[in-house]
């Protein structure tokens, strides 16, 4: 998505990596991705609908974002900020751990069931 991959070619790559867990018996979790509104509308909107449709397609369990955790909190607020690095990007260790304590019991209940 950053490199502006049209929708349907990451879709495609995509589905071809989780045919290949399926026919591996392997237990599937799609964590998605939003893109910018600086797209478009429209690519933004087929961009977004790829991970949650394609872990319907494959049974899988889905993650809406690695970010859900750190979401609760308004863009450009202190809380936010405390929890990402300078670039305002990626998040720090603080939001790291915040990240690991909400996917690490997801990932336990369908990897260790």
């Amino acid at each position: 998505m950053l490199r502006g991959i049209p929708p349907e070619a990451s879709r495609e790559n995509l589905r071809g990596i989780l045919e290949i867990l399926r026919k591996e018996n392997r237990q599937i979790i799609v964590v998605g991705m939003v893109a910018p509104p600086n797209y478009g509308p429209e690519y933004k909107a087929q961009f977004d609908a790829i991970f949650p449709e394609l872990a319907k397609e494959f049974d899988a369990a889905y993650i809406p974002s690695f970010f859900v955790p750190l979401m609760e909190f308004g863009l450009g607020s202190e809380e936010l900020r405390a929890v990402m690095q300078y670039d305002g990007i990626h998040p720090n260790p603080k939001g790291v751990s915040m990240i690991v304590e909400y996917i690490g019991p997801i990932l336990e209940q369908v990897l260790l069931p």
